[in-house]
């Protein structure tokens, strides 16, 4: 059963979501865009947002076990990408195939890059196995840890299709945004993905009390 504070936070997060579309559109770029830009406080809540999950596991789960940890690394490896470190000490992002076929970069260094990208979808992978036993096997689509964990998961696969709705449309199909609609998705892309994190640790957090899958 929900509860009146999940209703409220649900309101909040469309109301947000709203507000994000509506002010792209109807404000001048010349005020929106350095909050959307890479280096712009969207892109540092998301990362706070990360490294603030990571804290929620670590401090409330419990019992602390293997499970536990996988999940904090996933966290802390979200908030080291949105701090572009899979791009810090490399030639070019370790999350690019071109990196490993085309870049001129030392052997030593692909492969130290490609394990570290390996380790991060294999993380992903597992959760994702977790959070389907949860949700479709233990009763977490009747939980309100099971709501807040579908919207997290949900809005992270919304965010990372708008980022990549603009190449895919335009690369693929020939099919360009007008420039609104990209200030659009742009806007809702950066300002719903620190949303992400905070749905996820409201989630773990509930599920100490609730069902448990975290431990």
């Amino acid at each position: 059963m929900l509860a009146s504070s999940d209703r409220l936070l649900l309101f909040g997060c469309l109301g947000y979501a709203v507000l994000l579309a509506f002010g792209a559109a109807l404000l001048p770029y010349a005020w929106t865009g350095p909050w959307l830009s890479e280096s712009g406080p969207f892109e540092a809540a998301a990362l706070v947002a990360w490294v603030a999950a990571a804290a929620v596991l670590a401090l409330r789960i419990r019992p602390f076990t293997s499970r536990t940890l996988a999940f904090v690394v996933i966290c802390l490896l979200c908030a080291a990408r949105e701090a572009d470190l899979q791009k810090a000490f490399t030639q070019e992002s370790i999350s690019r195939l071109s990196y490993y076929r085309h870049s001129t970069a030392p052997l030593a260094e692909k492969l130290l890059g490609g394990s570290v990208a390996l380790l991060f979808v294999g993380l992903l992978l597992y959760a994702a196995v977790v959070a389907a036993r949860f949700l479709f096997r233990q009763g977490g689509l009747r939980s309100r840890s099971g709501l807040w964990l579908i919207v997290s998961a949900a809005l992270l696969v919304l965010t990372k299709a708008l980022d990549r709705s603009y190449a895919v449309l335009g690369g693929n199909f020939a099919l360009w945004l007008p420039p609104l609609w990209q200030h659009v998705t742009a806007a809702l892309e950066e300002g719903l993905e620190a949303v992400v994190p905070l749905a996820f640790a409201l989630s773990a957090w509930i599920s100490q009390t609730e069902r448990r899958y975290l431990s």
